[in-house]
């Protein structure tokens, strides 16, 4: 055995775990809803083959499918600028010249709400935005304000979701944002603000810049959870009022875990899957 060829063992026993981790978790499950999809099945009864009538239903007949998709891309048109924009002025207040003590302090309440689980966090939310006892309506209530439906009117409650999500998740951004703050050459800003940039100038000119890969790698995992969201809308609302705030993948669940329509709830998904990658590819496109 030569020497290209032992290198060539190592390395593919280094990527054996890593492999076997994706197949059992990644590929075998995607082989398992593409076939599942052209099928009837319920968990109790046989799989019956049905061929391309459950695209066919999810493309004609589905009334309600399009109304939850556009709430999909709506859920991303919203957490992708906030995410973006409030994680980066977030990272831009805790990278200031503060004491280290301040910095992990602010840090760490920032990100706290990041690990703790969303159903968690979602019961103390749901006592805050309740129409007669929340905490939010009695503050507005102070200032005049009538108290506010929050999660059951279908004007208010996608705002509401949007509001927790961003709150929930803003931390993760944060980090990230941090660590590629924390890279840049002090040097290069100083010189900036000695030819006579000012802060603002600075950060669109230098900062943002420099900075832009991290960016960049925001955007897509801010976008690819986004598309995912389920816990936030199921705990908070159900989706409702009717389906104002339902997501893809809670209509997913419905159908899988609600109806035991396994062979509907694979084209749901797998539609889902193909819109992740589109949004994925188009995002690489434009970067």
């Amino acid at each position: 055995m030569n020497k290209k060829t032992k290198e060539i063992l190592v390395a593919y026993g280094f990527l054996t775990p890593a492999l076997i981790v994706f197949a059992i978790f990644f590929a075998i499950p995607i082989i398992a809803i593409i076939t599942l999809s052209f099928t009837e099945y319920n968990m109790i009864s046989p799989i019956r083959f049905v061929g391309l009538e459950n695209f066919k239903r999810l493309f004609t007949e589905d009334k309600r499918y399009l109304k939850i998709f556009l709430n999909t891309l709506r859920y991303v048109a919203i957490f992708l600028p906030g995410h973006l924009i409030i994680g980066f002025l977030l990272a831009l207040g805790v990278n200031r010249k503060i004491s280290p003590g301040l910095k992990y302090f602010y840090r760490t309440i920032i990100y706290f709400p990041v690990l703790v689980t969303t159903s968690a966090v979602s019961i103390v939310w749901i006592y805050i935005y309740d129409k007669e006892f929340g905490l939010l309506n009695y503050y507005l209530g102070k200032l005049g304000i009538e108290g506010i439906s929050w999660l059951t009117s279908s004007k208010w409650a996608f705002l509401s979701i949007a509001i927790f999500g961003i709150w929930k998740f803003v931390g993760q951004p944060l980090i990230y944002y941090l660590v590629g703050l924390q890279n840049i050459p002090e040097s290069l800003v100083e010189a900036a603000l000695i030819d006579g940039a000012n802060s603002f100038q600075s950060i669109i000119y230098i900062t943002l810049p420099v900075i832009s890969p991290t960016v960049f790698f925001v955007a897509i995992t801010v976008m690819i959870n986004t598309l995912q969201i389920f816990d936030a809308p199921y705990i908070l609302t159900r989706g409702g009022p009717g389906d104002a705030t339902r997501s893809l993948n809670l209509y997913i669940y419905e159908f899988a875990y609600e109806h035991y329509d396994m062979g509907y709830a694979s084209t749901l998904a797998l539609s889902l899957l193909a819109l992740i990658l589109t949004m994925t590819l188009i995002m690489f496109l434009i970067s």
